[in-house]
């Protein structure tokens, strides 16, 4: 759907939230791949290359900080309003085998974050404390607006008269 847009506005954050002595900004498109100084690297839309065939191993960002020995699988989602929580969960269920299979390849402490807004802007309880796991100066109120504008697109694409 529109997921797109709220993965560039996390993207900007977490490159701009952690200090680099080769400050790379990103310019307005989907980055591939993107290197963060020699401890982190961030990965976009790229396959997660692990020992073991996955159906699941594309989260939509891969935060890996070699220093810290973390990693970060931050996957987005805009269901409708009345399956947040359900899509919540099957994130988690969705991408656990990776983080074992992470863990096990790079010796790297694996964590799922979810994000995920309802079509209508609607935000769950945990979905602050998901967001909150991320570096940077996420705004839920950002990614809200993000959602509604595009909502707001599809409803007057569709229901335009011609």
């Amino acid at each position: 759907m529109f997921c797109g847009n709220n993965a560039q506005l996390v993207d900007w954050a977490v490159v701009l939230a952690i200090p680099s002595p080769n400050a790379y900004l990103p310019d307005q498109s989907i980055l591939a791949r993107v290197g963060i100084g020699d401890q982190r690297h961030l990965l976009n839309q790229s396959t997660t290359l692990v020992n073991k065939v996955n159906k699941v191993n594309r989260p939509d960002i891969v935060l890996k900080d070699k220093k810290e020995r973390t990693c970060l699988l931050i996957d987005m989602s805009i269901p409708t309003e009345r399956n947040t929580s359900l899509k919540t969960m099957e994130k988690l269920k969705k991408f656990k085998d990776l983080e074992i299979e992470i863990e096990k390849t790079w010796g790297l402490k694996t964590t799922t974050v979810p994000v995920i807004i309802g079509a209508f802007g609607l935000v769950k309880k945990e979905t602050e404390n998901y967001i909150g796991k991320i570096p940077g100066n996420i705004r839920i109120t950002e990614l809200q607006k993000t959602v509604l504008l595009g909502t707001a697109h599809i409803l007057r694409s569709t229901l335009s008269i011609k």
